[in-house]
Formats: structure tokens, C-alpha cells, sequence
């Protein structure tokens, strides 16, 4: 016959509680158990002890220097005996009472402990026996009041530890609620607020860390899936739109083979352009990323540029060569390409570049002289400008997805960017943390 589990019928929180309550409830009934075996144990020690000293002082009593025995009191014995407790022995011989002290002599009397002794006397012929009892109803009490107090304190001390236990439940669940909430809200793809992270370092806090940086890593990429099908619907329709319009021209008649071999490629071209840079922008680029200087990836993105660009651009270095920050060089040179790109598209005049560093950060600045009064950005609009497809001069050539790019590998390398507008020109500041050598090590 199989018996179900009764386990798995029981809740999380069941199973917890009862674990509380049954490890109080041994921890209670051990210490209870262990304190009476202990008292039980040190009273009949001192009751042998006690015993002991009384045979001892009941012996010395009886004087045996007669024709027959008799007892022999002084103050300080009959004293010291009746420190002890109730004592009553007496002295036989021959089946016959000789001398009694303290009353008569239990029989069979389980509140007593008694004792028989035989003793060697001087008198030939005669053998005497010295009967002892000693009262224990003190004792037993006493170890009886001991029992009813070790199971009021053993109700105490559960009802305490069903207090503390349910509130030690509470405590140590309230990770785990907050778990199970940030995953429901997780499940509908949105995002949750991240959960408190339990101080210390044991499982739940290092589960609660794990779980926040799980929660940020799908969330990134929920984002990201979400704003490359908005930004593609929304910007691949127009190229999309002209395309159709020029192949159902082609086929009615309205437009010839050479206007379309003419007008394709530019809006091919586009859509491929839109297509890379939103890839570019919704990828995850937290992976690989290494320590690497930066000198040399300036020098690098520079190279990249043709001579009459180069010639429009002016770097100052204000660093050291040794300089080292967290990132991956294709990640430099694109955010050092589309800033440059940007500043050569919307001045006329030299562009500069400038590197600067401080004890915890490497800053690059592009600034460029625009095109005279008028083509400033507005002020509420600077914070747009990061903004996939947002464009504030309309009548230059792009997607609008340079400043976009430059956002989101700052935001990778964990860096800041600052837009501002100079009387004349713009300016953009890009400052990523430096690799210490601690952080080497």
C-alpha cells in the first residue's frame, strides 16, 4: 500500500513554520529533559551523601560498653542529625527491637529510604543489626516541583518560540515574496523594481543579486527587441513605400527601367543603413569587454578618416599614454567615429578633439563651430538629441541614429555624455571610468 507524500501536499510556508516549530520543540523538550536528568542526578547525590553521614552518626549513637546497648545522646550528634532531616533507625537483635530513635520505624514506606547494617560488637555470642530510614518526601518535591516547573517553562517556551519563529518566518520570507512578485511582473514583460537585497552574504542575498541582475539583463533585452520592431516599422516604411511605388510605376508604364535602376539602390541603400545602425543600437555589448589603452584607439579612429576630413580635425591630448579604461576598441572607434562624423557634418571649420583625465576618468570632447547664429540647438531639445531617428537640422543627410549610437555604447561602458551648446558651435562630452590598478588585480 502507498501512502502519499504528505510533504507535497504541504506548502513552502507550512513546511518552514512547522520546521521552526519542531526544531523549538526538540530544542525545548531536550533542554527540559537534560535539566531533569541533571537535577534528578545531583539530588541523589546528595541524598546518598546525606545518607551516608547518617549511618555514620546513627552507629557512633549507640554505645555498646553495657550489659546491653543504649543510646548515647549529646546536643551537638542529636543536632547534626536532626540537620539532616527526618531520621529514625533502630537496633535489633535477634528478631527483637532494642532501641529506637526518632519514632517508630517505616515499613514498606516508599517516602523513605531505609538500610540495614550488620554490626560487629565486642559482645561474643550476640549479633546486632542497625536498621536506617531516612525521609525523602523533601527530595521528591522537590524534584516533582522541578518536573511541573521544566513543563511550564517547556510552554513557555514554545508559545516564545512559535512568536519568534512566526516572525522569523516573516523575515525570511519577505526575499522570497519579493522574488515570486518581480517574477510574475517579469513573466508579463515588464519591468519590476529591484528587489532588497538581504544584508550579509548567505543564499537569499546572493539569490536576490542574482535575480536583480537577471532581471536587468532580460529587461535590456525586452527593450531592445521592443525598439528595434518600433524603430523598424516606423522607419523601414518609408524607403519600403518608395520602392513599391516605384516597381507598380514600372509596371503600368509611369516610370522607365532607367528611373528605377536610377532610384532603387538610394532606397535599398537606406533601408540597409537603418537595418545596421538599428542592430548596432538594440545589440547587447556588455560581453567581452576587456581592459585596453586608449591612446591607440585614438590614433586608430583617426586613421580612419580621409585626408580632407583630417584636415579639419585637430586633436589635443591632455593624457597619459598608459591610460586603460573597460571597453572593446571596435566600441571606441564607433563612438569616436560618429562624434567626429556629427561635428564634421554640422561645421564648416575646424573641429576639435580633446582628451582630458582625472583620477577616476578619461573624458573626450568634440566641439565644433557650427554654422553661424540660428543653428544652435534649443536648449529643451539637447536631451532628444540622443534619440533614435531624432534630427534637429533636417536638411543634412542622415538617419538621426549618430548621437543614438554614441548613447547607448556610453551607457555600455557604464560612461556619461553631456550635450551643450557654445556661442558659437556645440559641444559633446564623453567621460568613461578608468581601470585602476586595483581593479587589474
Amino acid at each position: 500500500m502507498r501512502f502519499p507524500n504528505l510533504t507535497h501536499r504541504l506548502s513552502f510556508r507550512s513546511r518552514l513554520f512547522g520546521g521552526l516549530l519542531v526544531v523549538a520543540l526538540v530544542t525545548a523538550v531536550s533542554s527540559s529533559v537534560l535539566g531533569y536528568l541533571s537535577f534528578r542526578q545531583a539530588l541523589n547525590d546528595n541524598t546518598t551523601s546525606t545518607f551516608e553521614t547518617v549511618v555514620s552518626l546513627s552507629q557512633s549513637m549507640i554505645d555498646f560498653s553495657g550489659a546491653s546497648p543504649r543510646l548515647q545522646l549529646d546536643r551537638q550528634s542529636n543536632a547534626l542529625l536532626q540537620s539532616l532531616g527526618e531520621v529514625r533507625f533502630r537496633l535489633r537483635s535477634e528478631e527483637r527491637n532494642l532501641l529506637f530513635y526518632g519514632g517508630s520505624y517505616p515499613e514498606a514506606d516508599s517516602n523513605w529510604r531505609t538500610a540495614s547494617f550488620e554490626l560487629e560488637t565486642a559482645q561474643e555470642g550476640q549479633a546486632f543489626q542497625l536498621d536506617v530510614a531516612l525521609n525523602m518526601s523533601d527530595t521528591r518535591a522537590a524534584l516533582q516541583a522541578y518536573l511541573r516547573s521544566s513543563w511550564l517553562t517547556l510552554v513557555v517556551a514554545l508559545l516564545i518560540a512559535g512568536l519568534l519563529g512566526g516572525f522569523l518566518y516573516q523575515l525570511a520570507l519577505q526575499p522570497i515574496r519579493d522574488l515570486t512578485w518581480a517574477t510574475k511582473v517579469l513573466s508579463q514583460q515588464r519591468i519590476p523594481d529591484e528587489i532588497i537585497v538581504p544584508e550579509g552574504r548567505d543564499e537569499l542575498s546572493q539569490l536576490a543579486t542574482s535575480f536583480n541582475r537577471m532581471s536587468r539583463s532580460l529587461m535590456g533585452f525586452i527593450q531592445r527587441e521592443r525598439a528595434f520592431t518600433r524603430y523598424a516599422s516606423h522607419e523601414l516604411r518609408t524607403p519600403l513605400a518608395n520602392l513599391k511605388v516605384l516597381f507598380e510605376g514600372v509596371a503600368r508604364g509611369l516610370y522607365t527601367q532607367q528611373e528605377l535602376e536610377a532610384q532603387a539602390p538610394h532606397n535599398i541603400q537606406q533601408m540597409q543603413d537603418i537595418i545596421e545602425g538599428l542592430l548596432m543600437l538594440t545589440r547587447s555589448s556588455t560581453r567581452q569587454l576587456e581592459p585596453i589603452l586608449v591612446s591607440p584607439v585614438v590614433t586608430a579612429s583617426l586613421h580612419a578618416f580621409d585626408d580632407a576630413s583630417m584636415r579639419r580635425i585637430r586633436l589635443i591630448n591632455h593624457t597619459d599614454d598608459d591610460l586603460v579604461i573597460l571597453g572593446r576598441d571596435e566600441l571606441i572607434q564607433q563612438l569616436i567615429h560618429n562624434l567626429l562624423t556629427n561635428a564634421l557634418k554640422y561645421s564648416d571649420a575646424e573641429v576639435r578633439l580633446e582628451l582630458t583625465h582625472h583620477h577616476t576618468d578619461i573624458c573626450m570632447c568634440v566641439l565644433d563651430q557650427g554654422r553661424g547664429e540660428g543653428q544652435s540647438v534649443p536648449e529643451a531639445k539637447l536631451s532628444e538629441l540622443t534619440e533614435p531617428f531624432v534630427r534637429h537640422h533636417t536638411e543634412q543627410e542622415g538617419l538621426g541614429l549618430g548621437l543614438a549610437l554614441v548613447q547607448h555604447i556610453v551607457d555600455t561602458l557604464q560612461g556619461s555624455l553631456r550635450l551643450r551648446n557654445l556661442e558659437p558651435g556645440f559641444e559633446v562630452r564623453v567621460c568613461l571610468p578608468l581601470v585602476t590598478d586595483e581593479d587589474m588585480g
